[in-house]
């Protein structure tokens, strides 16, 4: 197992809590925003048509930081449940007192927890970061300066210089209508038709709902990038790697999206995606 990178830097590890939790409260601002974007390019903002009103880019998932470090971590077993707390013990009477320092023993014990909390993870999601900045089916990056700096960003890991960003996205979205169904409210993406009826054994009146369960259609494409480096998504229509400003072929080669073809990936795409459109 590597040592953590934070071993002998206690203070770069509270300084790199810090930008992750100044990270999080940025794309709590902007997450009201990211999801009407969201439901822009799924097309589920015009309830009357079955068509996107956009060339529907959705970001699925995107991380960024060390993506070694990530991928080994995301391949591990999930921690088993915590056992419950045992009640908490009186103190003994002689010990309920401040210590020989002036200071209360628990106050001490608290510190030195707070002292040893887990490192901070070597990668940060900003897959809400980037569903913000998705503007008419069209996601641009300018390359140049580190990614760090970007609304909803942090740097995950100061003491390298191997970050990088990966996106998985969804294009060219279609909705496909499978099946109508009237019933009470569902929380799957649908057609609302606002209505109303009498329950035949209470005397209340409930809402009902006319569904249209819609399946979504497209191609999930991944793609890795350096932390400073340009990225344009959509590809262009010829396959060719994202457009890079004129920065060079060589860079707009390494960022080259993949269509996502191991049938594993895919499965966890398309659960990601449908946490998603539950979270509208």
């Amino acid at each position: 197992m590597k040592p953590c990178p934070f071993g002998g830097l206690p203070q770069l590890a509270d300084e790199t809590h810090q930008a992750l939790a100044r990270a999080a409260a940025e794309q709590a601002l902007i997450e009201g925003v990211a999801r009407r974007k969201l439901a822009s390019e799924l097309g589920t903002a015009a309830a009357t048509s079955p068509q996107p009103s956009s060339p529907g880019l959705v970001v699925v998932l995107a991380v960024y930081g060390l993506l070694p470090e990530y991928r080994a971590a995301a391949l591990q077993p999930p921690p088993p449940p915590a056992a419950p707390a045992a009640a908490p013990q009186p103190p003994p009477p002689d010990a309920g007192g401040p210590a020989a320092g002036g200071e209360p023993s628990g106050a001490r014990a608290a510190a030195g927890a707070a002292g040893k909390r887990a490192p901070p993870p070597a990668w940060v999601d900003v897959t809400v970061a980037l569903q913000y900045l998705v503007a008419e089916g069209r996601l641009v990056l300018h390359g140049g300066v580190p990614k760090s700096g970007l609304m909803g960003f942090a740097d995950p890991a100061p003491h390298s210089e191997d970050k990088q960003l990966l996106v998985a996205y969804l294009h060219q979205v279609r909705r496909r209508r499978q099946w109508w169904q009237w019933g009470c409210m569902c929380a799957h993406a649908c057609f609302r038709a606002q209505a109303t009826r009498a329950c035949e054994n209470v005397a209340e009146q409930v809402h009902s709902v006319l569904c249209a369960h819609v399946r979504l259609q497209g191609t999930f494409y991944e793609v890795v990038v350096g932390d400073t480096d340009a990225l344009a998504l959509p590809a262009p229509a010829s396959g060719g790697a994202p457009q890079d400003g004129g920065k060079g072929s060589g860079a707009a080669a390494a960022a080259a999206p993949q269509p996502v073809t191991d049938n594993a990936r895919v499965l966890a795409l398309q659960a990601q995606l449908q946490r998603l459109r539950e979270a509208l």
